[in-house]
């Protein structure tokens, strides 16, 4: 998979800086508007920069890893040339309040463009007359696009690891180390990408549901996480 635009480490090592700020301008949010089922709907300014920058760093993550990129695609398109790559479709992330939730952003990304994705092109294209696109749920879901993109796309890896996003002490870590040095692929393991809300996986997910309720494989989740799943329930 082509990947020239986006493997100097300079320009990986913006976006999840870019990826961390946005990440706290939605903690700052949470702590004036509780995530609640009833707020999903909810419109606030603060919501359009954490949906335009999310979703404009994905695009250009999608554009850069196209063979052709300096060509730039419409989001199907995108699904088309990289679902069968980084399998996003089925893709599950915790979020990590309280209750915790659970997003797959990229759920049917094949056949129709998510509403996230609509809500980023009404505010790119006319933020004033689309303000009631800005929606706490859509804030969250392009975060958390953005945040799985990262996980499961090859170049992000060795920079992830070092943002400490993957577990200091997981069993799994010196394999990693080792594979990605030598090129050799990924362990065959559930390995956890955890930034301060979202964890990711960055190879096969590590949540399922059965008969609706949300059930997570034993992962080697750093100890912050395993004592917030614990203290939800999970």
């Amino acid at each position: 998979m082509g990947a020239s635009m986006i493997t100097d480490e300079n320009r990986i090592g913006l976006v999840i800086r870019n990826f961390i700020d946005l990440e706290k301008q939605l903690l700052e949010c949470m702590e004036f508007i509780p995530l609640i089922d009833q707020n999903n709907g909810t419109v606030s300014p603060k919501f359009i920069p954490i949906i335009l920058e999310s979703c404009s760093l994905i695009e250009s993550i999608f554009k850069g890893i196209a063979e052709d990129e300096k060509r730039t695609y419409g989001f199907k398109k995108y699904a088309e040339l990289h679902e069968k790559d980084l399998q996003l479709e089925g893709t599950i992330s915790i979020f990590l309040s309280s209750p915790i939730r659970f997003y797959q952003p990229y759920q049917n990304w094949t056949q129709i463009v998510p509403n996230w994705w609509n809500s980023y092109n009404k505010l790119k294209h006319d933020r004033l007359n689309n303000y009631e696109f800005a929606t706490y749920e859509s804030a969250i879901l392009a975060l958390a696009a953005l945040h799985q993109l990262m996980s499961k796309c090859r170049v992000f890896t060795d920079n992830l690891i070092k943002a400490g996003w993957v577990n200091p002490s997981g069993d799994f870590l010196a394999d990693l180390i080792c594979d990605r040095l030598s090129e050799s692929g990924l362990p065959l393991s559930l390995i956890p990408c955890e930034s301060s809300l979202l964890v990711s996986p960055l190879t096969f997910n590590f949540v399922s549901f059965r008969e609706g309720a949300p059930v997570i494989d034993n992962c080697d989740f750093s100890n912050r996480v395993k004592i917030m799943l614990t203290m939800e329930g999970h």
